[in-house]
């Protein structure tokens, strides 16, 4: 049977004794994996980490437009079948033999997915835990932290996150909104630029790849939806695997008194729910379509021009990948033969990535063979339209996969 344990004291006890190896902690068939050196803590992993969490950490550490490439290039040397430490070692392999990773960044990795075991580790209150003095699995580097500046940071931040429970209870939690009308009567406040992309996102990212995407700290972008929340303006979807397994952010009693400041000021009731006054009007549709051709952009651009969709053409595919991220759209059009990545190439790996796997994608081509191959691959698009197409082909397929 499991037992009732503090994280913070098994690490405290680690760093005063000295300990120099490896502490194993299981719950809910997951293992955490501490290890130390003389105290002093050089890694932590858990044995979900794979694919999913190293996407989020290299985009946290400013990766951009590379890590959807990155992460296509592990998923095709099997990594995506891997997790937990073996996982992590053959992935800072791969990011070393592939893409010459520097020791500072081989640093920053491990370090960066450090803090990402760190958090569920901390958010445990059950588990059973063992000792050993096994080697660390890990590369020898001027890596690891400080214990006390390690628990005195995530003392803050449990503290900080506690004051948003129960509504939240994790950073995987993905934020939409059910009733855009409620929206519109927010849109002069100081958040309506975040409310705007929730909408426009529609649960498809968590907390945490909205804080990315923002820039902001994800307790800073949990803070500005917790009056949304209580008003339920936004609501949350729960963690999408494997983040659903993890152990949830702990609460106490005491964080649910009257007393927390985010609560002043706020009405159970509020009249952001009575939407029926407004007059609905019809949502805009974000479209992008990605050819090297002007002549086929220009066609794009005649056949789809409504004042209901937004449109968007780019030429360059490699370039397309980064706005992509900026423009969040509703569908994708992208041609099949391009210089650089062709489209199926690049459908393949807008699907790998979080951010993208439920984008709608249609392939376009002139040359029915390419399209029968693509199709015969299977996963790479949602749809595809043969060249020369008429204009009520293309809005037949765009309505197919877009609310009209």
């Amino acid at each position: 049977m499991e037992s009732v344990f503090s994280p913070f004291n098994i690490l405290e006890k680690a760093a005063h004794s000295n300990y120099t190896g490896q502490i194993t902690i299981e719950s809910k068939g997951i293992t955490w994996t501490l290890d130390l050196s003389e105290g002093h803590l050089n890694s932590v992993v858990h044995s979900l980490q794979s694919l999913a969490n190293l996407e989020l950490c290299l985009y946290g550490l400013g990766y951009g437009q590379k890590t959807p490439l990155i992460i296509e290039k592990m998923t095709q040397k099997g990594l995506d079948l891997d997790n937990g430490q073996s996982f992590i070692e053959n992935a800072i392999n791969c990011l070393i033999k592939e893409y010459n990773l520097s020791g500072l960044e081989q640093v920053k990795v491990i370090n960066q997915l450090t803090q990402d075991a760190l958090e569920s580790f901390f958010n445990l209150t059950k588990g059973d835990y063992s000792t050993s003095h096994n080697k660390s699995f890990l590369v020898s580097l001027e890596q690891g932290f400080n214990v006390k500046e390690v628990l005195t940071v995530w003392h803050t931040k449990k503290e900080a996150w506690q004051k948003f429970s129960p509504l939240i209870t994790s950073p995987y939690q993905r934020p939409y909104c059910p009733n855009l009308q409620g929206i519109k009567k927010l849109i002069a406040s100081k958040s309506s630029h975040l409310l705007l992309k929730i909408a426009q996102l529609k649960g498809k990212i968590s907390i945490r790849q909205l804080s990315i995407l923002m820039k902001l700290d994800d307790c800073k972008v949990a803070e500005l939806l917790y009056p949304y929340l209580r008003s339920k303006v936004v609501q949350l979807y729960d963690p999408l695997p494997p983040f659903d397994q993890l152990p949830s952010l702990s609460s106490s009693p005491k964080s649910l008194r009257a007393s927390n400041p985010l609560l002043k000021g706020l009405k159970q009731t509020t009249t952001i729910n009575k939407t029926q006054d407004i007059p609905e009007k019809t949502k805009s549709r974000k479209i992008v379509c990605i050819d090297d051709s002007e002549t086929m952009l220009n066609t794009f651009k005649r056949y789809l021009d409504s004042d209901n969709t937004e449109l968007f053409m780019l030429s360059n595919p490699t370039i397309a990948i980064n706005r992509l991220f900026e423009i969040k759209p509703d569908l994708l059009l992208v041609d099949i033969a391009m210089p650089g990545i062709n489209g199926d190439q690049l459908s393949k790996i807008l699907k790998r990535s979080s951010a993208f796997q439920n984008l709608p994608i249609v392939i376009v081509s002139a040359d029915t063979n390419k399209i029968k191959e693509a199709q015969k691959k299977g996963n790479i698009a949602n749809d595809f339209l043969l060249k020369p197409f008429s204009q009520n082909d293309l809005i037949t397929v765009v309505n197919k996969h877009l609310k009209k």
